[in-house]
């Protein structure tokens, strides 16, 4: 067994969903609709599947193409058109053994209005890792015509990032608008990549993403990223789960694999728990006998000339009795 985890040691070995968009964020009736899927750096042969499920009890199955492909992620798009169903669908996707879903609405345009965000900012450009970031815009709705107003205030608008290796965005921050639909927030800067603001709509108005705004902030070299998967996501007490990944650092000019020999740390819920050294590729593999639901993390801590760092988002694990 050990020299079949050995063996099975190798980048995205552990297929994860990273994220599930649609776009437009609210989908309209018989007008096309896109769904992104983003999934851990997977084989030639990895394929994403999905479903989209209505509320009436429709169901459209999904064609996916690989449309990207980083050091760290891939990219799939499926194309389809919702002709009848207003209301919460869902689109449930599978990688190899990962399965995750998303909810969003469907809905007629002429009964909705349209929303936009105007002049989003992100300040100051370029920043340091670890200087704060301020946001700023204004989200309007239609007002016929060519013209456009200030949604009234406190509705939601979430700040997402997405680094520029990779293809997932993640939710960093929230604020609410203030008078006249302006909006302000504040993030810390931890890499380059790109900012947008969403917001994400309700019963009489169209939700809608922002345009996407750059921002600098630089790697140092020896800087270190983790790639984690885990398998199964769901476990009886006491079983089994494995969790595998490969740790790249920063050279200077791009992302390359770590040598054999450094130490990483699975942390259950924040605490420590099993741990290995990577092999001569920088992979992994941990064996986690688990006790407890929740979140999973593997950690490397400064060694030498290469930085500390921590895979993200976290992996959640389901145990059951």
């Amino acid at each position: 067994m050990r020299f079949l985890d050995r063996l099975l040691r190798r980048d995205g070995y552990y297929a994860q969903i990273e994220s599930i968009e649609v776009d437009p964020p609210t989908a309209l009736l018989g007008e096309p609709c896109t769904i992104t899927v983003v999934t851990s750096q997977t084989g030639p042969r990895s394929t994403v599947t999905g479903v989209l499920y209505g509320p009436g009890g429709e169901a459209l199955r999904l064609r996916f193409a690989r449309v990207g492909e980083s050091v760290f992620q891939q990219e799939w798009r499926a194309e389809t058109t919702i002709d009848a169903g207003a209301g919460r669908w869902r689109a449930g996707v599978r990688v190899e053994d990962d399965t995750a879903e998303t909810a969003f609405d469907v809905t007629d345009r002429a009964e909705t209005v349209e929303t936009r965000i105007r002049d989003f900012t992100v300040q100051p450009e370029p920043a340091e890792p670890g200087e704060p970031l301020s946001f700023g815009g204004r989200l309007e709705r239609s007002a016929g015509r060519d013209e456009w107003t200030g949604l009234p205030d406190g509705q939601l608008i979430l700040l997402s990032f997405r680094a520029e290796d990779e293809f997932a965005w993640r939710v960093i921050t929230e604020t609410k608008t203030g008078e006249g639909g302006f909006f302000a927030a504040t993030a810390t800067a931890v890499e380059s990549g790109l900012w947008r603001a969403e917001f994400p709509g309700t019963a009489a108005f169209l939700a809608f993403r922002g345009p996407e705004v750059a921002s600098t902030a630089p790697h140092s070299e020896g800087d270190v990223k983790l790639t984690h998967g885990r398998n199964p996501a769901k476990v009886r007490r006491g079983k089994t789960v494995r969790h595998g990944g490969t740790v790249h650092y920063w050279s200077g000019t791009g992302w390359r694999k770590l040598g054999s020999g450094r130490a990483v740390t699975l942390q259950v819920n924040g605490a420590n728990q099993a741990g290995d050294t990577t092999d001569r590729n920088g992979g992994y593999t941990i064996k986690e006998r688990a006790q407890a639901s929740g979140g999973r993390r593997v950690i490397f801590r400064k060694q030498d000339s290469f930085n500390a760092g921590r895979s993200d988002p976290e992996r959640k694990v389901t145990v059951t009795n």
